[in-house]
């Protein structure tokens, strides 16, 4: 093989390097852009509210599998048009989203311009806007796990004066709300616990229970959680974390073959250089 051969396969072999080094380069350019913005958003995920807001997109929750439960449990709030109602681990009034992990509604009580919800391990109490008064739970020495909720008259033993109060009850106690001291006061085993006196059960209608079903799947995925999937690759199940992997690998390569190009190339201008003189 003369020099010119020798030349021409050089060329050849410099010309594929180079198509590969651009192509691959093309390949992962989106890659690299979807780390670059995703990394961006991750570095600001608390100023921007990541955590708490949440992806609507209804082929992105398909995507995760996301189903709505289909047994749901709904209460009408006394003298009122609104309802509360449970589906799944979530607690809704109307568009509002109460309560989330939470257990199953024990019942709803409206006494005295005041809601009661109660499930088994809290009581969550409202104004009739439903606004927040109190959460009370274990660690704010509410008795658990709560069978029931009821209105309950409680006798003072202090004063002998009588208040209308609540009441629940767990295994196999009474416990009456103190509502000065805000504290619960045991009441005896011979005290016969009322019936529960609870806002009425009702069915949604198709379209409002479409509707809750929809609420449902918006408040499942956080936007944090589906841009930290597309940074790592998660959102792709199975393969997505190692195509990540290749091209982190991919990137490292590149730099290297690049770095090394770009030397010989260098190498090559100083000597051509040189032999110019």
């Amino acid at each position: 093989m003369n020099a010119y051969h020798i030349k021409q396969k050089e060329r050849r072999r410099k010309n594929l390097f180079r198509m590969l080094h651009r192509r691959t380069g093309f390949a992962i350019v989106i890659f690299l852009v979807n780390l670059a913005i995703t990394g961006i958003l991750l570095n600001h995920s608390e100023e921007l509210e990541l955590h708490q807001r949440f992806v609507k997109s209804e082929w992105i929750l398909k995507w995760y599998g996301f189903k709505p439960p289909q047994d749901t449990i709904c209460f009408k709030v006394q003298s009122t048009n609104q309802n509360v109602c449970q589906i799944g681990k979530m607690i809704f009034r109307e568009n509002q989203l109460l309560l989330t992990n939470t257990s199953p509604i024990i019942s709803l009580l409206k006494v005295e311009g005041l809601i009661y919800l109660a499930t088994s391990e809290e009581l969550n109490i409202y104004t009739e806007s439903f606004e927040l008064v109190e959460s009370l739970n274990r660690n704010s020495s509410l008795p658990t796990p709560v069978e029931t909720l009821s209105l309950y008259t409680l006798a003072m033993r202090d004063s002998g004066s009588k208040q209308e109060t609540i009441a629940v009850s767990t295994s196999n106690k009474v416990w009456a709300l103190e509502q000065n001291e805000f504290r619960w006061i045991e009441q005896p085993n011979t005290v016969l616990f009322p019936n529960q006196a609870k806002n009425d059960l009702i069915e949604l209608p198709p379209n409002q229970l479409v509707g809750l079903q929809t609420r449902y799947l918006e408040n499942q995925l956080t936007q944090l959680k589906f841009i930290q999937d597309l940074h790592s690759g998660s959102i792709i199940a199975g393969a997505g974390k190692w195509i990540i992997d290749l091209v982190g690998i991919l990137v490292i390569a590149l730099a290297i073959t690049g770095f090394l190009a770009w030397q010989r190339r260098n190498r090559k201008n100083r000597l051509d250089a040189v032999d110019n003189t």
